[in-house]
């Protein structure tokens, strides 16, 4: 968990079975210090109101895959939405029966919809279904949500026009992000990207489409 101006849920590939013995917990007055697991609800909420200012529009829980830890996520979030606090779930979108049981609890939401090129996995379109599902049951709970897709140099861009097609249905915005480059995945030249766009505003329009970049990146945030 680290706090800078807002507070986030740090977790590892195997976050469905976290062994870290401390939670890592960084403030610009305090710096990093660590924390011995597990933690309560409580201190989460205790450091939310430590870091809070007037211009934080919302407690950002991401990951890692939040959702994994679901019985924290929710404890955390109904403490948050009791403190009065506005919450902003990011999540990867591959378990709707689980987002079913705390997207009452949400009220912004980034779902991402993964690109074939991920790999993520092998019935590639039976997760973006999966993915799909999940946006449908956010907009149901009246959740403010958008899909994020992370495209890489070998995205096709009839595969950015079939997510936007499908999100077209549900009216829900979509924002491509050039994966940052690591291992062997490369992001696309502007030209790609902006094919990306077309492709996708064929369904959404100029509106619904957005190109979004990893901010934390530029701004040195773990």
């Amino acid at each position: 968990m680290w706090v800078v101006r807002h507070l986030k849920r740090r977790q590892t590939p195997h976050a469905a079975q976290p062994k870290s013995e401390y939670l890592k917990i960084s403030t610009v007055e305090e710096g990093m210090f660590q924390v011995k697991n597990p933690v309560e609800p409580g201190l989460v909420v205790e450091y939310v109101k430590r870091v809070h200012s007037p211009d934080v529009h919302a407690i950002s829980l991401t990951g890692g895959e939040p959702l994994f830890q679901l019985e924290f996520l929710a404890s955390i979030m109904k403490a948050l939405k009791g403190e009065g606090y506005k919450t902003y779930l990011e999540t990867n979108g591959s378990m709707p029966e689980r987002m079913d049981k705390i997207a009452f609890l949400t009220d912004y939401c980034c779902c991402d919809i993964k690109d074939e090129t991920a790999g993520a996995a092998e019935n590639w379109r039976r997760l973006v279904e999966l993915e799909l599902k999940t946006i449908s049951i956010l907009i149901d709970n009246g959740v403010s949500v958008f899909a994020k897709v992370v495209v890489t140099s070998e995205t096709k861009p009839e595969n950015v026009e079939w997510y936007a097609s499908k999100l077209s249905r549900m009216d829900c915005p979509l924002c491509i992000q050039p994966v940052t480059p690591i291992r062997n995945y490369r992001p696309p030249s502007q030209r790609q990207l902006f094919s990306f766009t077309e492709a996708a505003a064929k369904h959404l329009g100029s509106d619904n489409v957005a190109i979004s970049v990893q901010v934390h990146k530029f701004l040195g945030i773990p």
